[in-house]
């Protein structure tokens, strides 16, 4: 009789829609397949009467949308099957009564954020193949139970920090084809104290993995890492000599001697065949061949290094010996020039004759002083003569006239005053200064005096 039927399977009927109470009076029924169809919602009380249900397979029709307690129904339904479907989100309390379910399939869907709520005893859980971008933490955190989480063909960016966290009952992950998932960081996958099998194979774009980011390594047991764009495999990763398979192949291998230190003896140990991709020299080379390469190449290294360095030193040793050069060339110079025209234009003069030694007439140091200049183009001094003069403490005037120059040079200080026009020599003197004994009879610029 059909009331006491276990199994019922209308799969590939067409079924367009299911009407409520569809099943009531079939208390016994624990096997409901309806997968192959061409349904499109589940309706209140869809599943009503089915108290024993425990297996629904729902798989490969066009559903998008369901009521919100659908499956308060069927209390003892331990496994469910929506895969293939077109659903985009369920509303948080979708599986708030289903505290028996332990298998839920979601693969094939539209799922972007999906919720858990309720699923205490969930034991395994494929969203495998749905447009996920990121793992969040708190859709995952209530999955105590998760023994397996299938997360397969989606559009994750990177694994963040505590990406599974709460999930201690996890042993077997698999993130595979995942084409925008470039870095695993700090601690993705702590909380994993249980975690023994990881698949990250098939991850085009997966260049880093963080040497940290297990918080527990001593449970892996097998790791898979194949057909990524792994250069390097961090050393303090997971602990290698627990492992029981390890797949590597497909990867840029670049063998440096952090690499070296460890991979070679464990794919000795594991038969398990890798090549290097980098350095050059070690193109395509069977990685368990390079156990002892690495002590040769740390010596032609360094022997690089010291050379190296020693180049450099040079060069820059030889840089700053050409700046100091070029930053004191022009003061050196214009120094050389003002010496040469002060020694050809050196001129002593001559006031009275206690002063003919007298510094204070000397006007030749104004020459010689160590002063830069700075070439400036006046229009209006082509041609002329350049003059430097003063007055002495006895109200004499004296300066030197330099010969026009195509060029003039502007001094960084104030120039001295130009003289004023020709003038003879004063016809007092200073009281200190005369004697009676004396006469002038000749006028400037050469006093001469008679008895």
């Amino acid at each position: 009789m059909l009331y006491k039927k276990e199994l019922l399977d209308l799969s590939a009927n067409q079924l367009i829609r299911l009407e409520p109470l569809s099943f009531s009076g079939l208390n016994s029924l624990q096997q409901l397949v309806l997968s192959k169809n061409l349904l499109k919602r589940l309706l209140p009380d869809t599943f009503a009467g089915l108290n024993q249900l425990k297996w629904l397979d729902l798989s490969n029709n066009r559903l998008f949308a369901m009521a919100e307690h659908v499956f308060d129904d069927v209390p003892a339904l331990q496994s469910l099957d929506l895969s293939k479907n077109n659903f985009t989100t369920f509303s948080p309390d979708t599986f708030v009564s289903m505290t028996a379910l332990t298998h839920l399939d979601l693969s094939s869907n539209s799922l972007v954020s999906p919720s858990f709520t309720g699923l205490s005893n969930l034991q395994y859980l494929n969203i495998s193949n749905n447009l996920l971008h990121q793992v969040i933490p708190t859709n995952y955190r209530t999955l105590n139970s998760l023994i397996e989480l299938d997360l397969s063909y989606n559009r994750m960016m990177e694994l963040s920090t505590s990406s599974f966290d709460g999930l201690y009952s996890l042993q077997i992950l698999q993130i595979t084809h995942q084409p925008y998932l470039h870095s695993i960081k700090l601690n993705a996958f702590s909380g994993l104290a249980n975690l023994r099998i990881l698949n990250l194979s098939s991850c085009d774009v997966l260049e880093k993995i963080d040497e940290n980011a297990f918080e527990y390594d001593d449970k892996i047991e097998v790791l898979d890492m194949s057909n990524c764009r792994l250069k390097r495999i961090p050393s303090k990763l997971v602990q290698w000599t627990r492992l029981k398979s390890l797949n590597l192949s497909g990867n840029p291998l670049h063998c440096d001697c952090e690499m070296l230190s460890f991979l070679p003896k464990l794919l000795e140990k594991l038969s398990i065949n890798a090549t290097c991709y980098t350095p050059p020299w070690l193109f395509n080379k069977n990685i368990i061949q390079l156990s002892q390469t690495c002590a040769s190449m740390n010596e032609s290294q360094l022997s690089i290094a010291i050379v190296g360095a020693s180049l450099l030193a040079l060069t820059i040793l030889l840089l700053i010996g050409i700046c100091i050069y070029q930053h004191f060339r022009p003061c050196n110079r214009f120094s050389a020039a003002k010496y040469r025209n002060q020694q050809r234009y050196r001129a002593h003069l001559y006031s009275k004759p206690f002063l003919i030694a007298s510094p204070i007439n000397d006007k030749s140091d104004l020459l010689s002083e160590q002063t830069c200049y700075t070439t400036t183009n006046h229009s209006s001094l082509n041609g002329v003569s350049r003059s430097v003069g003063a007055y002495d403490e006895e109200g004499y005037y004296s300066s030197v006239t330099l010969p026009a120059e195509s060029k003039t040079y502007e001094r960084t200080r104030m120039l001295y005053p130009m003289p004023p026009p020709a003038t003879t020599i004063p016809q007092t003197l200073p009281k200190h200064c005369v004697d009676d004994n004396f006469r002038i009879i000749s006028e400037y610029p050469v006093p001469i005096t008679e008895l």
